[in-house]
């Protein structure tokens, strides 16, 4: 829609979909809370083969 926008000029400006999008690298700040549950996930989905 952006490029549309861009090309054409049509549109409302204004609509969310032609919003700049906030700049994404991947992370995320995760409450303690948050962290344990994925250390536990992944200690449950550890396949390492030294544990075995």
């Amino acid at each position: 829609m952006r490029n549309w926008h861009d090309r054409t000029g049509l549109g409302d400006p204004t609509h969310p979909l032609l919003q700049t999008e906030p700049e994404s690298f991947g992370l995320v700040y995760l409450t303690q809370e948050q962290a344990d549950d994925i250390a536990a996930d992944y200690m449950l989905d550890s396949t390492d083969p030294l544990e075995s």
